[in-house]
């Protein structure tokens, strides 16, 4: 393999992660779990793919699971699809 084309795979494996990590929000996820909230990355991708900011769903949801709430991520979704 030639130099050129080693540099184009690690510039194609860097350019892979920063679209991985730009769509999948790993760190929300992690975060969550360790909450003991259960939210999937399939479900983020779900709330990016309908234009809702998962930061805006799962943080209040991590908090309100800390505060005792027993709510559910579907529902919250569909509360901020209403506006609400």
């Amino acid at each position: 393999m030639s130099v050129g084309a080693i540099i184009g795979i690690i510039i194609g494996a860097v350019i892979l992660l920063i679209f991985f990590f730009s769509f999948f929000p790993v760190g929300l996820a992690i975060s969550a779990g360790a909450s003991g909230v259960h939210v999937g990355l399939f479900q983020l991708v779900g709330m990016r793919i309908r234009k809702v900011n998962p930061h805006r769903i799962v943080e209040p949801l991590i908090k309100a699971t800390k505060a005792g709430l027993d709510l559910n991520l579907n529902k919250m979704e569909a509360h901020y699809l209403a506006g609400g």
